[in-house]
């Protein structure tokens, strides 16, 4: 791990003939102001749209003549992400920075920008689980700064104006910077960005997020047009880094993440009520979600079932589910090193959240050392609360 300028980055080596450099702003939705909802989201489109004197079409094209970049903005952060062929990859960071220096931030991007998210927002509408996922910080952090969804609402997107975009773009490096980075050469990369960051002043403004409120019971939604209830049920346990993630990682597999999982087994397996169900640990800097997402015609059963299930899976977990679950992990872990942008993404993230960082075969050895007594340990960190919404077919 380097800090250079301010900057926190790590770079692994890799080889082939791909390198991808992440860069990751903290901020995210969680900073989004009152009614301007889907703020960061707008910024992490806007980076698209090219700097002052190119404009986005331009600078689309000459992107797509040297790799890729892609931007997203979740709740925590802005990513940005760089994939090219080695004897490109400079190029494609010096056209990068030209828009951290001075975006272009004219009108057409800013509509281009903002019906590409109403688009998507659209969309989501559309599809039911994809909307029971989008309403679920509402209902879960309503008043905290988690309680939206990275893409805002349509009315709070078009509320925002030109001066929000560049007060945002001005203050974008004032909580830092982390950078993964994986390439052939390394080092070479690191010089070229190097000069960069001393240009960016970077500071490191803390955010101070509160602590959530552990919200618990049930919320149901009613919507027409669909033929079957989604489910998405949360648990919450501190941050990730107050964790052992390697054990954290198997104590999901067990709970609902594998197919020899006791959700699936118990709620698709023996009675038949989904085709699919699975949980998954979800990442926020204040708190850790563990989150269960399923369909079904059955509701009320799958509920009992996931209630039961929680509260039995506070007591930990047999030694042969934590055998399965261990194997499971171990055999699925090294695909998440697969593609240089997957691996310049990962590291970067784990900078921010605090995470131990190591080559491949160094996780894995992590992994292996996991005992049952450290998958006991997670589970009696699980909050007692946890908190289901359902979207349900309407009976109107």
């Amino acid at each position: 791990m380097y800090e250079i300028n301010g900057a926190i980055i790590e770079a692994w080596k890799k080889s082939g003939g791909i390198s991808s450099i992440s860069f990751l702003f903290p901020g995210g939705s969680a900073i989004d102001p009152e009614g301007r909802e889907g703020l960061s989201r707008l910024v992490s489109e806007m980076i698209l749209g090219g700097y002052e004197g190119f404009s986005g079409e331009k600078f689309l094209r000459r992107v797509e003549g040297l790799g890729e970049v892609n931007s997203l903005a979740d709740f925590d952060f802005i990513m940005v992400n760089l994939v090219a062929e080695n004897e490109n990859v400079l190029e494609l960071i010096e056209l990068i920075f030209r828009v951290f220096y001075s975006p272009a931030i004219e009108p057409e991007e800013i509509e281009r920008a903002k019906k590409k998210i109403i688009g998507d927002l659209n969309a989501i509408s559309n599809s039911p689980s994809e909307f029971a996922e989008y309403l679920l910080p509402f209902y879960v952090f309503r008043d905290h700064p988690y309680g939206h969804h990275p893409l805002g609402k349509e009315e709070s997107i078009e509320s925002i104006s030109k001066d929000d975009l560049e007060k945002y773009f001005n203050s974008l490096t004032e909580r830092g910077l982390y950078i993964g980075i994986v390439s052939p050469e390394p080092d070479e990369i690191l010089l070229h960005i190097e000069k960069h960051l001393e240009n960016l002043k970077l500071q490191h403004k803390k955010l101070n997020l509160p602590a959530p409120y552990y919200r618990r019971g049930m919320e149901i939604i009613y919507k027409e047009g669909i033929s079957q209830s989604y489910v998405e049920s949360v648990g919450y346990l501190p941050p990730v880094y107050l964790l052992n993630e390697p054990a954290l990682l198997i104590f999901n597999a067990a709970y609902g993440g594998s197919f020899t999982s006791r959700l699936v087994q118990k709620i698709r397996v023996e009675n038949g009520l989904t085709y699919s169900i699975h949980s998954m640990p979800e990442w926020r800097k204040v708190v850790t979600l563990l989150r269960v997402s399923t369909s079904t015609l059955e509701e009320n059963r799958v509920i009992e079932l996931l209630e039961e299930e929680w509260e039995r899976v506070q007591r930990g977990i047999t030694e042969s589910e934590f055998e399965r679950a261990k194997e499971y992990v171990l055999g699925s872990f090294p695909i998440k090193f697969e593609g240089a942008e997957n691996v310049s993404f990962f590291l970067a993230r784990r900078l921010y959240y605090g995470l131990e960082n190591g080559t491949v075969y160094e996780f894995i050895e992590r992994l292996r050392k996991v005992e049952l007594k450290d998958i006991e340990k997670i589970a009696l960190k699980l909050s007692r609360e946890h908190f289901t919404l359902v979207l349900s077919p309407s009976t109107s």
